[in-house]
């Protein structure tokens, strides 16, 4: 599993399950997951992880 923390605390999981081989990707933003998404093709999952690392790094919710 690779995860990546942004400097606001929010962060991605990227990861392979076993023993379908499918790719799955996880955003979650102030500890909450936000999105999710499995694919079965490692570019398209990739990429939605460039994507959900632009979103925790550019989030402009509000921490109360």
């Amino acid at each position: 599993m690779k995860i990546t923390e942004q400097k606001n605390g929010n962060y991605t999981t990227f990861e392979r399950t076993f023993p379908s081989g499918y790719y799955l990707v996880k955003l979650y933003q102030q500890g909450e997951l936000t999105d999710k998404i499995m694919c079965d093709d490692y570019s398209n999952a990739r990429a939605y992880l460039a994507s959900f690392n632009k979103i925790a790094k550019n989030d402009s919710r509000v921490t109360a």
